[in-house]
């Protein structure tokens, strides 16, 4: 199922994904469904895949300070949430929390 760049574009901007990584998001069609990260098929060739993707997340993964005094902070806090759970956070998370070290 191919789903629509521009939405999905439009989905990674309203999280507030920075443009050009939103606009390389939408473009390899990366989505997360039934707990996998999926790309377009396009891409599944793709030698600097993996490597994209790694930075995707470090990037999206950057979660700001939550400062009980500053209230201010809870909208960035819940769209980086969301974002990274759209990449696949909860998996992150069980795979450490089974295997710690």
């Amino acid at each position: 199922e191919v789903l629509d760049q521009d939405a999905m574009r439009s989905f990674w901007l309203a999280l507030y994904v920075p443009p050009h990584l939103a606009d390389m998001l939408a473009e390899r069609g990366v989505f997360l469904r039934n707990g996998k990260l999926e790309v377009h098929i396009a891409y599944k060739n793709d030698g600097d895949l993996m490597n994209f993707l790694y930075s995707a997340c470090l990037t999206i993964f950057r979660f700001k300070k939550f400062a009980e005094s500053r209230w201010l902070t809870v909208g960035c806090c819940m769209r980086t949430l969301l974002a990274s759970c759209a990449m696949g956070l909860q998996g992150l998370y069980r795979v450490v929390v089974s295997d710690p070290l």
